[in-house]
């Protein structure tokens, strides 16, 4: 793995395009980021550290895997919905 961080359009990718989600502030909720370190992050006045960028690199690979982003683009509400529960869960 590269140790370069992640660029802002990759942010705002693994939002919008993996995840289904538009809002920051539904992500910020569902992730635990805060809505303004978002904004930030997806504007490029200021990355992230290292270790939230490590953390939505495992968002990202744990949604691909769970198959939310091939259903962010045809269902995106079926696509929120998977998320919730994935992260909702007890055991995770």
């Amino acid at each position: 793995m590269s140790n370069e961080l992640l660029t802002p359009e990759k942010v705002r990718q693994i939002r919008k395009e993996v995840f289904g989600i538009t809002s920051r502030k539904e992500f910020s909720e569902l992730v635990g980021f805060g809505v303004a370190s978002i904004q930030r992050w997806e504007s490029g006045t200021l990355r992230q550290g290292q270790a939230n960028d490590k953390y939505l690199r495992l968002l990202q690979h744990t949604a691909k895997t769970a198959g939310v982003s091939s259903l962010s683009a045809d269902d995106p509400a079926a696509a929120r919905s998977l998320v919730r529960d994935i992260f909702k869960k007890e055991d995770v």
